[in-house]
């Protein structure tokens, strides 16, 4: 593969979520922005927030069957910036039922202010069980209800402390950029038409 050169985001932090699902690991990657500079003491305030999430809201999303084995947290701002690893509270989920295999997966759509694929953003989220399912192409209402919910609380506990969710722009009009584009995500929308990350997983 060709080396492709580190693209900075300043003041931004990547997030990278590791599960692992009856021996199938699978992540979610986002993007969070602080209003200050990328310390660890911001990094560990990032994860006490996202820790309660899981804690909070996700975890009875997920099926009992996974495991979030860590939170890493790297700062965006340049190549030499702190990184941090650290296992949540609490490490499986609670969703009872008859697990979906791994590549089934619901998907959050995560909008910006700019249109284009370039500035726009999707979590897969697996760990799915059947009863979430209606149809065998469509996630049930309540599911799709949830996730919204869910989502609106983490946009409001990382505001609540200084963070921004958004989408990484490191294309522009097909061209790398040499300096990365944040913007904020204005809408998220769990989508009801079940998806695959087959080509997602690790």
């Amino acid at each position: 593969m060709p080396f492709l050169p580190f693209i900075p985001f300043q003041d931004c932090v990547d997030v990278f979520w590791d599960f692992i699902q009856q021996g199938v690991p699978w992540a979610v990657t986002m993007t969070i922005k602080a209003n200050s500079s990328v310390d660890s003491t911001v990094l560990n305030n990032l994860f006490d927030i996202l820790d309660t999430w899981w804690g909070t809201d996700m975890r009875s999303l997920i099926s009992s069957n996974v495991t979030l084995r860590g939170i890493k947290l790297s700062d965006l701002t340049s190549q030499t910036g702190p990184t941090l690893t650290l296992p949540p509270t609490s490490a499986s989920g609670t969703l009872t039922g008859s697990v979906l295999p791994a590549q089934t997966a619901m998907v959050v759509s995560l909008a910006t202010a700019k249109r284009g694929r370039s500035f726009r953003g999707r979590n897969y989220w697996a760990g799915r069980v059947f009863l979430d399912q209606s149809t065998v192409t469509q996630w049930n209402s309540s599911t799709v209800t949830a996730f919204a919910t869910a989502y609106a609380n983490l946009l409001a506990g990382l505001g609540a402390g200084g963070f921004t969710l958004g989408v990484a722009s490191r294309y522009n009009n097909g061209v790398r950029r040499t300096v990365g584009e944040f913007n904020a995500v204005q809408t998220y929308t769990p989508k009801a038409p079940i998806a695959t990350q087959r080509r997602r997983l690790l």
